[in-house]
C-alpha cells in the first residue's frame, strides 16, 4: 500500500511519507542473486571501505571549500554508509547485488579524488596567448572564420604539454559558413583501453569549429564575442571537443544564421483534414526543401507568446509551401499514452481548439548541439550562451568530470523558443558532470538530464561472444543484464572483448538476443537483453544553483546514481520540475540510487517531483529499484495537476 502524507494547510507541500514496497518483485532476481559470490563481495566491499577510511582526509584536504568536491564528498560517504549497510544485511537476499554494483561506482569516486591529489601537486604551466585574428580571424559577421579557427587551433596544438595556451576571441560577430566533417582524434588519448578508450580509437567527429586531443587549452572571448553559424545540420555541432583534458571554452555567445525552427502565426484552420497553415515571422526560418527542414513536433503559443500545454503537441504527418513564407502542416489522429501528459500526437481534435492569430512553433530536430564535449575530461564550458541549437544545448558524451558553469541557454527577442532539444545532456558519462549557477528557457525538451544508455544484444557469434548496438560496455568491467520486459537484471557478470569485437561474459550467462526472437527462439520473449555498465552512469552528478523555465519536458531528469541536485528551481515546466528516475522506453537503463535532493522548488509545472522506472511501452516496472534518496527541504507549488508529487518504484526514501 502506497502511503502519501502532505502538509496540507501550507502553501508550499512537502513530503512527509514514505512508501511500502514489500508487494513489488525484485529488481535482482534469484538467478542474478545466484551470479554473485556472496563472500567475494563481501572481501571486496569491506577492503574497499578501508581504503576509503584511510584516503578520506587526504580528499578532505584537496576539497578545500569548493563546493562541488565537497558535495561529491557527501555522495562518497553516504554511498559508504549505504555499501555496509548492504554488506552486513541479512534480510533480503538481493541486497548483496546492490553491494557489488555499489563497489563498482564507490571505485569510481575513489579514482576522481586521486585524481584531483594527483593534479592539484602539479606545477603549472607558462602561458602562452594566441590571438585568432592573426591568422585572418574577422568579427565583422561577414568573413567565413573557419580556416582561421582551424589555423589557430593547430598552432595551439603544437605546444601542447609544454604551455597552457589562450586562444582570444576579441568582441565582434563571428561567422562560420562550411562545418569541418570527418575531422579524426585519437578517443585513447586520454581513455585507455579497459576503459573504452581502445573500442575505436580513431574517431571521426563534425563540427563547425573542432578542438580535438588538445590539452590545457582555453579558448575565450572578450565579454562581448558572437559565433555565428550558418545553418543547422544533422550531426554537425556548433563547437565540438573530443578527447580534450583540461580544456576550457568561455564568455561566448552562440546562434544560427538561418534558424533550427520554424514559428509563426495561424492564419488558416482546417479541421476537417487536420491541417494549419502557419505564416512564418521570421525570414530566416527553416522551410520545407530545406536540408534542415525536418518532420517533427510543433507546440501552439497564446498570441503573446505563451505555451497552451493544455493543447497538447503536434506530430506533423508532412508539410508543403502554401506561399513565399507560408507553410501548410497536415496532423496525424490523435493519440494517448500512459504517464504523458498530453496526448502523444494532435490530430483533428486538437486542431479544433486552434484559432487564427495564435502562434505555433515546429521543431526540426537533428542530432547534434551548441557545445559538444565527447571522451573529455576535466573540461569546462563557462559563460556560455546558447540562443539555438538543432537539438541540445550542451551536450557532453562519454565525459569524465567535466563542468558547465554559469552557462545559459535563451531566447532572444521575437522568438517563441531558445533550442530544439535538452539544456543540458549528459550521456554515459564515465564520472558525473557539474552543472553550476545556470540558466535555461523556452527549451523545447528537458532542462536537464543525465544518464547511461544500453547496449542491446543484437546476435551471439560463432566465437561465442554477443554482439551489442548503441552504447558499448568497457573491457573487464562490471555489467547487469536487464530484462527489458520486467526491467529486472537477471544477472550480474564481468565483460571481456573478443577479437572479433563481440563481448563475452564471465560466469557465462544465457541471454536473449534480437536475433533469437526474429526467429521466434526467444522463449516468448518480445524484447532482446540489454546490458548496463557500472563504470559510466554518471556517478558523482552535482546540480547546484541551477534554473529553467517555461519548457517542454522535465527541468532536472536524474537517472545517475550518486546524484546531489541542490537550490534548484523549476518554473512552469511542461511536465515535471524534478523527476528521479529510470526510462527504459528511452534505452536509458541506469536506476538511481544515494540521490539528494536539498532545496530545491518549484513553481507550476504538472508535478513538481515525479520518481518512477518506465519501461518500453510506457509501462511502470513493478520492481523497486529507486533506492535510498533523500528528500530535505524541497518545496513544489502550484502544480497544474493538484498532485505536486508522484512516486513509484521507490524504495527506503528519507527525509528531513
Amino acid at each position: 500500500m502506497k502511503k502519501f502524507i502532505f502538509a496540507a494547510v501550507l502553501p508550499v507541500l512537502h513530503i512527509f511519507g514514505v512508501i511500502d514496497a514489500s508487494a513489488a518483485i525484485p529488481y535482482f532476481t534469484d538467478e542474478a542473486v545466484r551470479s554473485v559470490d556472496r563472500s567475494t563481495v563481501q572481501s571486496e566491499g569491506k577492503a574497499l571501505l578501508d581504503e576509503l577510511g584511510r584516503e578520506l582526509p587526504a580528499y578532505e584536504k584537496s576539497a578545500g571549500n569548493e563546493t562541488v568536491l565537497l558535495r561529491r564528498l557527501e555522495l562518497l560517504r553516504r554511498g559508504m554508509e549505504l555499501l555496509e549497510r548492504n554488506l552486513e544485511a541479512t534480510d533480503s537476499p538481493e541486497l548483496i547485488c546492490y553491494a557489488a554494483v555499489a563497489i563498482e561506482e564507490l571505485r569510481r569516486f575513489q579514482e576522481y579524488f586521486r585524481e584531483i591529489i594527483t593534479r592539484s601537486a602539479r606545477p603549472p604551466l607558462p602561458v602562452k596567448v594566441i590571438n585568432v585574428t592573426d591568422f585572418g580571424a574577422a568579427g565583422d559577421g561577414v568573413t567565413d572564420n573557419s580556416e582561421p579557427f582551424r589555423k589557430a587551433l593547430a598552432h595551439a596544438m603544437s605546444f601542447r604539454d609544454r604551455y597552457a595556451c589562450t586562444i582570444m576571441i576579441p568582441d565582434g560577430t563571428f561567422y562560420f559558413a562550411n562545418p569541418r566533417m570527418g575531422v579524426p582524434f585519437r578517443a585513447d588519448y586520454l581513455v585507455p583501453p579497459e576503459k573504452g578508450g581502445g573500442l575505436d580509437k580513431i574517431r571521426k567527429t563534425n563540427g563547425y569549429i573542432v578542438i580535438g586531443n588538445q590539452k590545457n587549452l582555453t579558448v575565450a572571448g572578450s565579454g562581448n564575442t558572437e559565433l555565428l553559424f550558418d545553418r543547422p545540420l544533422p550531426g554537425v555541432s556548433c563547437i565540438k571537443l573530443g578527447a580534450c583534458d583540461n580544456v576550457t571554452v568561455k564568455d561566448l555567445f552562440i546562434d544560427y544564421k538561418m534558424r533550427p525552427f520554424t514559428q509563426g502565426t495561424i492564419t488558416e484552420i482546417n479541421a476537417q483534414e487536420g491541417s494549419v497553415v502557419l505564416q512564418s515571422d521570421d525570414p530566416e526560418a527553416a522551410m520545407p526543401g530545406m536540408a534542415h527542414f525536418r518532420r517533427g513536433h510543433m507546440w501552439s503559443f497564446t498570441p503573446e507568446g505563451t505555451f497552451q500545454w493544455e493543447h497538447g503537441f503536434f506530430m506533423m504527418k508532412k508539410a508543403e509551401k502554401a506561399g513565399p513564407l507560408a507553410v501548410r502542416y497536415f496532423f496525424g489522429d490523435d493519440r494517448g499514452g500512459n504517464f504523458n501528459p498530453v496526448p502523444l500526437s494532435a490530430g483533428r481534435e486538437a486542431v479544433r481548439k486552434l484559432r487564427p492569430g495564435m502562434k505555433m512553433v515546429h521543431v526540426s530536430r537533428v542530432h547534434g548541439g551548441g557545445v559538444q564535449l565527447d571522451f573529455c575530461r576535466f573540461s569546462t564550458i563557462e559563460n556560455v550562451t546558447v540562443y539555438a541549437s538543432q537539438a541540445m544545448a550542451f551536450l557532453d558524451t562519454n565525459g569524465y568530470a567535466d563542468s558547465f558553469i554559469s552557462c545559459n541557454i535563451r531566447r532572444r527577442p521575437g522568438r517563441m523558443i531558445s533550442t530544439n532539444g535538452d539544456g543540458f545532456h549528459l550521456a554515459s558519462p564515465l564520472f558525473g558532470s557539474a552543472v553550476v549557477n545556470c540558466r535555461g528557457e523556452y527549451l523545447y525538451d528537458d532542462g536537464l538530464n543525465t544518464y547511461s544508455r544500453h547496449a542491446l544484444v543484437e546476435k551471439q557469434l560463432l566465437s561465442g561472444g554477443w554482439s551489442v548496438s548503441d552504447i558499448a560496455p568497457f573491457p573487464s568491467s562490471l555489467v547487469g543484464v536487464v530484462n527489458q520486459e520486467t526491467g529486472q537484471i537477471t544477472a550480474l557478470a564481468r565483460c571481456s572483448r573478443l577479437p572479433d569485437r563481440s563481448y563475452q561474459l564471465s560466469p557465462a550467462v544465457p541471454l536473449v538476443s534480437r536475433e533469437m526472437i526474429r526467429a521466434g527462439n526467444g522463449n516468448g520473449r518480445q524484447l532482446p537483453d540489454s546490458l548496463i555498465c557500472f563504470s559510466r552512469n554518471g556517478t558523482g552528478f552535482v546540480a547546484i544553483d541551477t534554473s529553467f523555465e517555461n519548457h517542454h519536458g522535465k527541468s532536472f531528469m536524474i537517472q545517475s546514481p550518486h546524484s546531489l541536485v541542490e537550490n534548484c528551481s523549476s518554473v512552469n515546466a511542461h511536465q515535471a520540475g524534478f523527476h528521479v528516475g529510470t526510462m527504459g522506453n528511452w534505452c536509458e537503463y541506469t536506476s538511481p540510487h544515494n540521490v539528494i535532493l536539498r532545496k530545491n522548488r518549484t513553481e507550476g509545472g504538472k508535478h513538481g517531483l515525479m520518481i518512477f522506472y518506465m519501461l518500453p511501452g510506457n509501462r511502470i516496472a513493478g520492481c523497486n529499484p529507486l533506492r535510498d534518496i533523500l528528500l530535505e527541504d524541497n518545496s513544489f507549488q502550484n502544480c497544474r495537476s493538484g498532485r505536486p508529487v508522484l512516486l513509484h518504484n521507490i524504495a527506503q526514501p528519507e527525509r528531513r
